[in-house]
C-alpha cells in the first residue's frame, strides 16, 4: 500500500485542551438531550417522557458526582427543570 499525504500535528497547552474538551462535552450533552426524547411525541399519551424534565446518564462514581455539582444542580436550580 502506498503512503500519501501527511499528518498534521497540533500542540495544545493545558488550557486550550481543557477548553476544547469542555466545548466537545457540552456539545455532546446538548445533542444527547435533543436527540433522546427532547421533543414531544405523537400525542398518543403512551410511555413518552415529554414534559418530565431531563434524563441524565453518566459513567457514575466521582465523575458523575462532579457533573452533578458543576452542571446539573446549577442548571436545575436556575431553570426549574427536573433532572432524573
Amino acid at each position: 500500500m502506498k503512503k500519501s499525504g501527511s499528518v498534521t500535528t497540533i500542540k495544545l497547552g493545558r488550557s486550550e485542551f481543557l477548553k476544547l474538551g469542555g466545548a466537545g462535552l457540552a456539545g455532546a450533552t446538548l445533542l444527547g438531550a435533543a436527540g433522546c426524547g427532547g421533543g414531544r411525541g405523537g400525542g398518543d399519551g403512551g410511555g413518552g417522557s415529554a414534559g418530565k424534565g431531563l434524563l441524565f446518564t453518566s459513567y457514575g462514581g466521582s465523575f458523575q458526582r462532579a457533573q452533578e455539582k458543576a452542571w446539573l444542580r446549577p442548571y436545575s436550580k436556575q431553570t426549574g427543570t427536573e433532572i432524573r
